[in-house]
């Protein structure tokens, strides 16, 4: 079974620690997953976020970058003034829609995954995973190990006592959303992926777009899963709620939605011809 994780950013410092986070980021997913699809939403300078961090990423044949130049993210966004600066909606949908894995990770660039073994456990192709996120900051990860010490973090960071789920929702009696921060780490087949079309796209603003996704699993018959026991530990950061850009309508993502998906049968733009990097080409 081949499993690859889908994560976006750019190269803007945000945050104010985001070679740090990044480079635990991607080193953990690239020593867990089969292929891992890093979407560089409006490259910054002509230089994507791995090209930058390029010396402290781990060798490997399976990071795939996609280089999103500003020119593009004016066209993907019909030139929405107020669509999120680095706009996770389309990028998941982009790396979703273009990975070969039998099931697929959507991720944040803020968070250590868990090793290859929690993840081998999850194989159910009609459940929809999510893991609750553990907050710890940087200079405790930095205790662990270093950016090429992955697995020993990672091995260190599941060592860590699991605190119970922390509940919340976007509103009161939201039912969908299941755990805060729902979106840290989904995880699900690509079948069910492509019966839910992604992300709707039309969310092309910050928030509600992960309680969605998850209402439209749930409104599909399928189920949506919390695995508390996978050590997914979000890096803290300064900033906050997507980033930059305006705020979806919390009514028309998640109470008032309905099915079907608003997403063309296109969706995650399958049919435009991208500029893909390896690390080769770094």
């Amino acid at each position: 079974m081949k499993l690859g994780a889908v994560v976006l950013g750019r190269n803007d410092g945000y945050g104010g620690n985001l070679i740090q986070r990044s480079s635990y980021c991607l080193n953990s997913l690239i020593s867990t997953f089969d292929e891992v699809i890093y979407i560089d939403w409006g490259t910054v300078n002509n230089k994507t976020l791995p090209e930058e961090i390029r010396d402290n990423l781990i060798p490997n044949d399976k990071l795939k970058i996609f280089k999103i130049t500003p020119d593009e993210v004016s066209y993907f966004t019909n030139n929405d003034p107020h669509a999120q600066v680095c706009n996770e909606v389309l990028s998941r949908n982009i790396g979703i829609r273009h990975s070969e894995s039998d099931f697929i990770v959507s991720t944040a660039i803020d968070d250590v995954c868990p090793t290859r073994d929690y993840m081998d456990k999850l194989t159910d192709k009609d459940i929809f995973y999510i893991g609750s996120k553990k907050r710890i900051q940087l200079v405790d990860v930095e205790r662990l190990g270093g950016y090429k010490d992955i697995v020993q973090v990672q091995n260190k960071l599941a060592e860590i006592p699991i605190p119970p789920p922390s509940y919340s929702g976007a509103y009161v009696g939201d039912e969908w959303s299941i755990v805060d921060s729902c979106g840290d780490f989904q995880f699900a087949s690509k079948e069910l992926w492509y019966e839910v079309k992604g992300f709707e796209e039309f969310l092309l603003y910050r928030g509600f777009y992960d309680t969605n996704v998850q209402k439209k699993v749930i409104l599909s018959g399928k189920k949506v899963e919390l695995r508390n026991e996978l050590p997914v530990y979000h890096i803290e950061h300064a900033g906050g709620f997507g980033g930059y850009g305006g705020i979806n309508n919390r009514e028309k993502a998640i109470a008032n939605f309905q099915l079907p998906s608003k997403n063309k049968d296109t969706w995650g733009f399958s049919d435009y011809n991208f500029t893909i990097l390896t690390m080769k080409d770094l």
